[in-house]
Parts: structure tokens; sequence; C-alpha cells
């Protein structure tokens, strides 16, 4: 083969994409996903075949989200940068550009005329989706891990390194709120439907339910076991869905007050789940690269997406004098059959 042993292998450590974050186009049935390839990937659900590939941040993407009318994305990296997309085109309409660190999290306004990040700058920032100018930017003292408009854009929820939930006036730029409840750092917040009510993820691995008018926390889910990622209300309000580092999906019902679904979903942490493509189906992404779609009256996974290795179907034959290293190296390639043995 030409090379120390083990060389293979360490080169094929960096062939697993971990998508941490996905997005879904109810039209044209397409998943948006992207993760530590730093690539944003369109994927046909019919085929399951990746179609369009955007590029140009310069590191890790952990946020995208889609505006309202699905003809706007916007991404956020490790870069430091905010970056707008065209759907339809794939080109880059604008660069975001004023944090000083990670942007951890991005969020539409209803409208689309505003887009709101959070950053590990500890600053929360506000800008115009069409002219890329910053509108305000809010000094926080703490790590922001999500952001999240309301429903009528008139305020913003945002998650943080100091275990809070702080709700912001978009008009004013004040916190009129502080939800504390949580003991460890809040990854994910979103709003339901009505705007009514909140729904936070954190490390301390607790799903928590939050009334908007008055702060106060209505329920606390226990069941996942380590970090809570992301967390997502059904589109009528009733269910929450949450993705775990436990390697779970679990369902809420929130009438009930307790866990109704539990999805085996990932071989590692679960980074992102959402519904769709259809009212009873998931769709997660993970540690493990893979997309999958879970059918909710079944419980059972199907459809898994994963990107073919870079040397898919070669099918490489007669490959001797090679060690167990190397032959699983060539496998995680796709160059030669998983039954594949040189004995």
């Amino acid at each position: 083969m030409g090379s120390p042993n083990g060389a293979i292998s360490q080169d094929t450590s960096r062939l697993r994409r971990r998508y941490k974050t996905a997005a879904y186009l109810p039209k044209t049935h397409r998943l948006i996903t992207a993760g530590d390839d730093k690539v944003l990937k369109f994927w046909d659900l019919y085929t399951g075949r990746c179609t369009k590939k955007l590029t140009g941040h310069q590191s890790w993407v952990w946020c995208i989200t889609l505006s309202s009318d699905h003809t706007m994305l916007a991404s956020s990296s490790s870069d430091t940068s905010v970056r707008i997309w065209d759907v339809e085109t794939g080109q880059l309409r604008r660069i975001l550009q004023g944090h000083l660190n990670l942007v951890l999290s991005v969020d539409f306004s209803p409208d689309g005329h505003t887009v709101v990040s959070g950053s590990n700058d500890q600053t929360i920032r506000f800008w115009h989706s069409k002219t890329g100018a910053c509108l305000r930017t809010i000094q926080v003292n703490s790590r922001v891990w999500s952001v999240a408009f309301r429903p009528d854009g008139q305020f913003v929820a945002s998650g943080h390194d100091d275990r809070s939930i702080r709700v912001w006036d978009v008009r004013s730029g004040l916190c009129i709120r502080e939800l504390q409840g949580h003991t460890n750092l809040v990854f994910a917040v979103t709003f339901s439907p009505d705007g009514q009510q909140l729904a936070s993820g954190s490390e301390d691995s607790l799903v928590k339910i939050w009334s908007f008018d008055s702060g106060k926390c209505l329920q606390t889910f226990e069941d996942h076991t380590t970090t809570v990622w992301s967390v997502q209300f059904c589109p009528k309000g009733q269910q929450v869905v949450s993705s775990s580092f436990d390697q779970t999906i679990r369902l809420w019902n929130l009438a009930q007050g307790r866990c109704v679904q539990v999805f085996d979903a990932h071989d590692g942490e679960v980074w992102k789940v959402i519904f769709g493509p259809t009212p009873e189906t998931l769709t997660s992404v993970g540690q493990d690269g893979l997309i999958k779609i879970w059918d909710l009256d079944t419980k059972q996974c199907t459809q898994v997406i994963k990107e073919d290795r870079p040397y898919e179907q070669t099918i490489v034959t007669g490959v001797t004098g090679i060690t167990s290293a190397q032959r699983d190296a060539l496998k995680k390639l796709g160059a030669i059959a998983e039954n594949y043995s040189n004995n």
C-alpha cells in the first residue's frame, strides 16, 4: 500500500460528517443539513441523494434556519459569521460580520426582515437580512447558545451559559423577563406556535415548558439521562420533541405531562430533531453522520440517508498484505466490500 501502518486509518477519522443542524423545505421535499465539514447540503428525500452543496464557511456550521417563506437560508458558524443564502439558486446573498467568536445560533423574524444571532462572544445581534447591516448589539455577559423569535416577531428568547433563559423586547432591546430553573447550560429554546409557551433543553438533562406571560415553569421532563441539545414544538403545539446526547429522541405529550415515545436514534449524540417531512414523521441528525426519518405511529426508522464515501462502489479486489487497521480504513473509504477479508 505504500503507507505506514495506521496512516489510512488516521486520515479516515475526518470522513465522518457530523451533522449538527437541519431544516426542512416542505414544498420540494428537501432537507438541508450542516455540520463540522463547513458545507450546507440539500438532500432529496425521495432519492436520498445530495443535490446541492453551499460552500463558503471556514469552520463548523452550528445552526441553520429558513425564512418563513422558505426563500432565504441563514447559517451561523465557528468562523464568526452569519451567512444569508438564496434557497432557490444557492447563491450567497450576504455575509453578516461583527461577532468576535463562534456564532452558535441564528433565527429569522417571521416577516424575514430581521435576523437574530447569538454568540460565544456573549452578545446577541440583530441584523437587516437584506442589507446585512447590524441593527443592534446586546451585551449579555454570558455565552448565548440559542436564540428564537416569538411567532409575533416582537420578542426573542435566548438560552445561556449562566443557566438562564432571557426574553428580549425586539423594539427596545431590553430584557423583559429572565427564566430561572435549569441547573446547567441552556442549549435550546423555542416558542410554541401560539407564542404562549417556551420549551428549553439543558445540559442538566431536563426539558422544561414555560409560560410566556408569567415566566413560570409549567412542566419539567426528566427522562433524558444527559444533555438535551434540541427541542421543538409540533405544529399544533400539543407535543414537544427533544434530542439528547444520550442517543435518544423523546416525544412529550403536554396534556398528559409525560414521555409518550422514545426512539433509540443514533450511534452517538443526537444533535437535532425536527418535525417532518410529514405530520406523522420526525427527522434527526447525529454524531454518527446519519440522517434518519422516523414514523411516529410505528416508532420505526423508515429511511436512513448517508453521504457517499470517497471511494463508494469502487470495490477494489485482490488487495493483499495489509493490516487489519488498513483494511478497516479501506472499508470506511468504501474502496473494499464490508465482508472483505485478506486472510
